[in-house]
């Protein structure tokens, strides 16, 4: 608009002509700048929505497994930086209820958890079909087996009633480990990559749940890890 107004000073058509295109120019950019921004803000709030539906479980509203093994490696790589330990809790719905558990059931549960996570870098989520998994960054092993052990306690006390069920029991499996840096990532930590040992520490917390539903349920079970 200056350039504008200097050119449309001078006598000369010539110069007043270009002033006039500018004047026109900058009037069309100031009323098409707020359709544009409101159009960008748009976008970015779908994109924004889009990604969140990516990332959480339909049913629950909690994070999904893919959100899940996403934030796990990060947490692995970081811990591997610190020197902390890193635990899992895997939470599984006991096989006698198995046969009555329907949506309502796992809300209920998702709900519980989800007040019941609430430390900052924590992480519950739905694993699969009737296991939940949570993340906890700088746990040690007894730890992690407390708070199993109060969770387990807990859905058991506060008898989370769905459908025809009079309460939902649950068994755990903790596991922690201090986790260690491959090669790769000691040399190249800005560059993304598949990390093997986490698998390792999944596989613990799996193994544990499974010695837990096998001696009866409703109970915590620790399964030990070395990386």
């Amino acid at each position: 608009l200056p350039m504008a107004m200097m050119l449309l000073l001078p006598d000369n058509s010539i110069f007043r002509l270009l002033g006039l295109v500018l004047v026109s120019a900058a009037s069309i950019a100031v009323l098409a700048s707020r359709p544009l921004a409101q159009l960008m803000n748009n976008f970015q709030l779908a994109q924004r929505k889009l990604l969140e539906q990516m990332n959480t479980d339909s049913v629950t509203q909690l994070a999904n497994r893919r959100q899940f093994e996403q934030l796990f490696k990060l947490e692995w790589r970081r811990s591997a930086r610190t020197g902390e330990p890193l635990a899992l809790l895997m939470l599984g719905i006991d096989k006698n209820n198995s046969a009555d558990v329907n949506e309502q059931c796992l809300i209920a549960l998702a709900r519980y958890l989800k007040s019941a996570v609430q430390r900052a870098g924590d992480l519950v989520a739905r694993y699969d079909d009737q296991r939940f998994i949570v993340l906890l960054p700088t746990t040690p092993i007894d730890e992690a087996a407390q708070l199993a052990e109060k969770f387990r306690a807990e859905i058991e006390r506060k008898q989370l009633t769905c459908a025809n069920l009079a309460g939902l029991k649950v068994s755990i499996g903790a596991a922690s480990c201090q986790p260690q840096a491959s090669r790769d990532q000691a040399t190249q930590e800005s560059i993304q990559q598949d990390v093997a040992y986490p698998a390792l520490l999944i596989k613990a917390s799996e193994q544990a749940l499974y010695k837990a539903q096998q001696s009866g349920g409703n109970q915590v079970e620790i399964e030990k890890v070395s990386v």
